[in-house]
């Protein structure tokens, strides 16, 4: 299985869950939460999961908001013709804030890898990460996928 998603920086509240903030609480994901990495892990193991690997990708992800937002911006009219002024206000300012917070290290982008433990010995995999790396890895992988 491969987790990817947003983790808090700081470390989940006294009753266990994080919270983005209270304009992401009204607007964007009402009642949702942001876990930190250590609970996401925490809560794979419960299921017999075992992590090969964890990537953090928060220094990629405020890149990528900030593009999001400057094409948000430059398509401004389109935007607000499909969803709406108050719509788009909402998306332009949680992405911008965003950018910000990962910036700023309050939030991070986790990939986790993880296998199901299916025994009590090793589970199969590579032993070294330079798979990861080879141009064609993919397409070896999962040679059922077809073309890709």
């Amino acid at each position: 299985v491969m987790n990817h998603g947003i983790t808090a920086g700081q470390q989940d509240d006294e009753d266990g869950h994080h919270s983005g903030s209270d304009f992401m609480d009204k607007y964007v994901f009402p009642d949702g939460e942001i876990p930190h990495l250590w609970r996401l892990v925490w809560e794979m193991a419960g299921q017999d999961l075992e992590i090969l690997d964890v990537e953090n990708l928060r220094p990629h992800y405020a890149q990528t908001l900030i593009h999001w937002v400057q094409r948000l911006e430059a398509r401004k009219a389109e935007a607000i013709a499909m969803i709406g002024d108050k719509r788009y206000r909402i998306w332009a300012i949680y992405m911008a804030g965003c950018a910000y917070a990962f910036w700023r290290n309050w939030s991070a982008l986790h990939q986790v890898l993880a296998i199901k433990q299916t025994r009590e010995a090793l589970t199969p995999r590579p032993w070294e990460r330079r798979y990861q790396y080879q141009e064609d890895s993919f397409r070896r992988a999962a040679p059922d996928w077809g073309d890709l």
